[in-house]
């Protein structure tokens, strides 16, 4: 199933991109700062993202817990980027929160496919072979 893998991942990342720029700009007219709303969109669009790249674009289990610290730690380095991005950088810029959080939704899926691909989805050839 690793044949198409990319064309997946892109599948999977325009959904879970989508859900994250929709909801971000709606939680921020909503009274929520930057931060908290960029946390709660952020944090929203993860169980999609990881149901979805395990099962649908890189076809293994959920329930690896290696795996899952590695996408767990891989969110954390994604969510790290797009705070610094939304509340960081966008207000002193003047950039509003859509292209704020469009921005991040650009950024982090090439660094997701790379770790992804080759560190938390990885799949180990058998011993012996």
């Amino acid at each position: 199933m690793r044949d198409n893998q990319l064309g997946r991942y892109i599948v999977t990342g325009i959904c879970v991109t989508l859900f994250y720029v929709l909801v971000y700009p709606v939680l921020r007219r909503a009274g929520l700062g930057a931060v908290p709303a960029n946390l709660t969109a952020y944090c929203s669009a993860v169980a999609l993202q990881y149901v979805m790249h395990a099962r649908y674009t890189f076809a293994v289990s959920t329930r690896n817990r290696s795996q899952a610290r590695r996408f767990g730690i891989t969110i954390a380095l994604g969510l790290a980027l797009s705070t610094l991005i939304t509340a960081g950088i966008a207000p002193r810029i003047g950039m509003s929160p859509f292209w704020a959080a469009t921005c991040a939704a650009v950024l982090i899926p090439v660094l997701n496919w790379i770790l992804f691909r080759f560190w938390v989805f990885r799949t180990e050839a058998p011993h012996g072979s």
